[in-house]
């Protein structure tokens, strides 16, 4: 078995994994903040949850729900299990470090996201790309607008 085949196999396997069992789907209840994301391309509609200490400046857990295909919904569920228990500005960081990685095969350097490199296959699916990037954009526009009102 290649490299590139055995890559493909992981993929395929986590893919289906997260769609089956995703991580954090159905977790909305008592979120400190929700947000929403649409592709347009796809038709995948989410929800994401932020459950924020009460300071609003580190984040417990993320949850979400919504309608989406098995590569959103993977991406959703791996987001939801990689980020926890961090700062907003440690969030940021990760998030524009996934989506660099998704959309500019730019190499993910931090150890927590390094179970997101099976989404290495998407860089040469480009319409597929914004599937995975959803859940991260969204919580993306999230954070940015969050930041905005306490600053």
């Amino acid at each position: 078995m290649t490299a590139s085949s055995s890559l493909d196999a992981l993929y395929q396997q986590v893919i289906l994994e997260h769609n089956r069992h995703p991580v954090g789907f159905d977790q909305l209840d008592n979120a400190s903040l929700i947000a929403q994301g649409y592709n347009p391309v796809c038709g995948d509609h989410i929800q994401l949850g932020l459950f924020l200490d009460a300071g609003g400046r580190h984040l417990q857990k993320l949850g979400f729900d919504g309608q989406s295909c098995a590569i959103c919904t993977a991406s959703a569920s791996l987001l939801c299990q990689q980020l926890h228990d961090l700062s907003i500005d440690e969030l940021k960081i990760l998030v524009n470090s996934f989506l660099g990685f998704i959309k500019h095969a730019t190499p993910l350097q931090e150890p927590s996201l390094q179970p997101l490199q099976v989404f290495a296959e998407l860089q040469r699916l480009p319409t597929r790309q914004g599937c995975a990037a959803l859940p991260w954009e969204t919580l993306q526009t999230t954070l940015q607008e969050f930041e905005v009102k306490h600053e």
